[in-house]
């Protein structure tokens, strides 16, 4: 099995149109940034993208970037997701008061009504 090292991950990235990015420390990117394509918060406060994680004290966010416009933000059923027609990145929240079984059900049709739909060679998340 390869290993890969960071610049080779950051070059093949780059070559598919993909850009990596962490940040420490609040901020709000969300509603200025048209190439994002999601991400992830970890750290204590209002998630950045509505999925805050355990951290230590300081907040740090990874950040998936497109280096194609435009982006679009879709949501179908518990499935936010964001496309630029060739990356897909998605976050289903599932409801565990109507039962584990039937929200894990209702997940997975969901996401793979959004894949149908969208058909993007590359997915993340």
């Amino acid at each position: 099995m390869k290993t890969w090292s960071t610049k080779e991950t950051t070059d093949l990235i780059r070559g598919a149109g993909l850009s990596f990015r962490r940040r420490v420390g609040a901020h709000d990117i969300a509603a200025t940034d048209a190439t994002l394509l999601g991400g992830r918060q970890l750290g204590p406060g209002a998630g950045l993208f509505a999925n805050a994680l355990l951290s230590h004290s300081h907040v740090v966010s990874d950040e998936w970037l497109s280096d194609q416009t435009p982006v679009s933000h879709h949501q179908h059923g518990c499935v936010r997701y964001a496309t630029n027609g060739q990356w897909l990145h998605g976050c289903a929240e599932v409801e565990e008061h109507r039962g584990l079984h039937a929200a894990t059900q209702r997940a997975y049709a969901d996401l793979f009504e959004v894949l149908a739909a969208n058909r993007c060679p590359y997915l993340l998340r």
